[in-house]
């Protein structure tokens, strides 16, 4: 089990969580609407936030990144991002049961959307017990109680 560290994001993040997602996210935002990376370059800089949003470092290097939003309804993972040498070691697993463990203590469920054609990240977290309650056009909304 790889241990890591969590950060605050803050402004200076905003290349690097872009790097981040496009590591983990291209090729199934190719799938689904296409990638032209000038537009996404553009959107992810206006669209930019590091509220809510946590860097995953391992030995201080930024390897991912994970963005949670507590409301009034449930918890909600927005976000969870690893570069693809860091998936399957174990980092989304221990993430995941933390937030598990924070939405008991709340009460609240933790939800989340997936891309449909995500089929990893699916099987990922139907692994740790979530469950699909809800479609988008091109997502799935999952849902752990």
């Amino acid at each position: 089990m790889i241990n890591y560290h969590l950060r605050k994001a803050t402004q200076v993040d905003s290349d690097l969580t872009y790097q981040i997602k496009k590591s983990a996210l291209k090729e199934y935002v190719e799938k689904v609407w296409g990638w032209t990376e000038s537009f996404q370059q553009e959107y992810y800089a206006e669209n930019f936030s590091p509220a809510h949003m946590m860097i995953i470092e391992v030995e201080q290097e930024a390897v991912g990144w994970m963005r949670t939003e507590i409301q009034e309804d449930a918890i909600y993972l927005s976000d969870l991002y690893l570069l693809p040498s860091y998936q399957n070691k174990g980092i989304g697993t221990q993430l995941i049961r933390q937030l598990q463990n924070e939405s008991r203590a709340k009460g609240k469920p933790l939800r989340l959307e997936v891309l449909r054609v995500n089929l990893r990240a699916q099987a990922f977290y139907q692994r740790n017990g979530f469950q699909k309650t809800g479609k988008k056009p091109e997502k799935w909304i999952m849902e752990w109680q």
